[in-house]
């Protein structure tokens, strides 16, 4: 998991823009040096591609007010946007360069943001949501692109138009010299393989991951429809859900927590991560717990407290896009804006903190448990809570000397 960092796409971008500025330099002392000039085209194609980016990245990640680093992006920003193409190019663009140079080794030993306000937090755990999500909903375009490809082909083959195209994809060109792969590149390459192999996977694989059914007539018969929940739909959706709790459970918890800390009265206890409560990322947590340990149905998702979805305990989850979609407009911005509140002390001593269990059991022991708290709709938490308590008066308490 990457770490969430406006600071680092900074980076990326103006590492870029400081090889292309400086490029455009040294071609403009080329020219010079012959007697000649950029061509007033040139020029301007030169000033777009060199200010395109950076003016991209102050309107989606602006620089962060009152941070130490706000002052110098705000200049290169502006520099940007001063290049021009006419008598004051290569000044402007040495300009560029200078801010630029001035600003990256800030951004390089810069591993957290310097963060000002809850909004810049929300803010930059929203995008990660958006990202995260639309990436998960669009990761199969190229497996239906692949069955497209092949469909087409071998149906040519069906109808006796041509050899039929081989039924295993590949991770490499198969019509490359395995020995000298960059002697010659052909046109088009193939992907397809006539034979198994240890980098092929069969196209019926493929095509079975993104079934989602069909509708069939046959002649003197009706119409007759078959529904099913794509493979593909589960691997994606499932991996979203683990991905997002992560983020939000081992970054921005955290950031939240820290930042609500500041400003304290003296002698109180700063806020720790738990202390950050959401139900939208607590159903998150949810679904993806039943993705991660009870092979993908529904046990702790059926207690979902903001999603609204009517899951049934003990079936498969079956997401559909319309509801990922529908997450989008449910993001929290406004509650998690909102600072943590404290327990009264009569609550603090009804709440009694949990931990994780250390070690594991046998899977079969485990499966039977899940199995009867799924069936039953019971706590997962008083059956666990049960059991220790069981095994302690059975064995004793442990010597508290150890």
């Amino acid at each position: 998991m990457n770490r969430q960092s406006r600071a680092a796409r900074w980076l990326r971008i103006l590492e870029t823009a400081e090889g292309f500025v400086e490029s455009t330099l040294q071609a403009l002392g080329a020219y010079q040096q012959r007697g000649g000039d950029i061509p007033p085209e040139g020029r301007v194609l030169l000033v777009r591609h060199s200010s395109d980016s950076i003016k991209l990245a102050a309107e989606a990640d602006p620089p962060i007010d009152g941070t130490p680093l706000a002052v110098q992006l705000e200049r290169v920003i502006e520099r940007a946007s001063n290049l021009d193409p006419a008598a004051d190019f290569e000044a402007t663009f040495r300009s560029l360069l200078e801010a630029i140079r001035d600003v990256l080794p800030g951004l390089r030993g810069t591993v957290v943001d310097d963060v000002q306000s809850a909004k810049d937090i929300v803010t930059e755990l929203e995008r990660s949501f958006m990202v995260s999500l639309t990436v998960s909903m669009t990761a199969h375009t190229t497996t239906l692109a692949w069955v497209k490809e092949w469909e087409n082909a071998h149906m040519e083959y069906l109808r006796g138009k041509r050899a039929d195209i081989g039924h295993y994809r590949t991770m490499r060109a198969t019509n490359v010299d395995p020995e000298n792969p960059y002697k010659w590149m052909p046109e088009p390459p193939n992907f397809w393989a006539a034979e198994p192999g240890p980098d092929r996977i069969h196209v019926q694989h493929l095509i079975a991951a993104i079934h989602s059914g069909s509708n069939m007539m046959v002649a003197g018969t009706g119409m007759r429809s078959f529904d099913y929940y794509p493979e593909v739909q589960t691997i994606q959706y499932g991996q979203w859900f683990a991905y997002m709790h992560a983020v939000w459970e081992e970054q921005f918890r955290r950031q939240l927590a820290d930042l609500w800390s500041r400003g304290l009265p003296e002698g109180e206890q700063p806020f720790k991560p738990s202390d950050i409560v959401n139900d939208f990322f607590g159903d998150i947590r949810l679904i993806r717990n039943d993705f991660v340990h009870n092979k993908g149905e529904v046990l702790e998702s059926v207690n979902l407290k903001c999603l609204g979805w009517d899951l049934k305990p003990g079936e498969a989850i079956k997401i559909e896009v319309e509801r990922m979609v529908e997450l989008m407009g449910k993001f929290p911005r406004v509650e998690l804006l909102e600072p943590p509140s404290r327990p009264a002390t009569d609550q603090k001593a009804k709440v009694q903190p949990r931990k994780n269990m250390p070690g594991s059991g046998k899977t079969e022991l485990v499966d039977q448990f899940q199995h009867i708290i799924s069936s039953n709709q019971l706590n997962k938490g008083r059956a666990i809570d049960e059991m220790l308590q069981d095994w302690i008066n059975k064995h004793g308490e442990p010597d508290q000397t150890c």
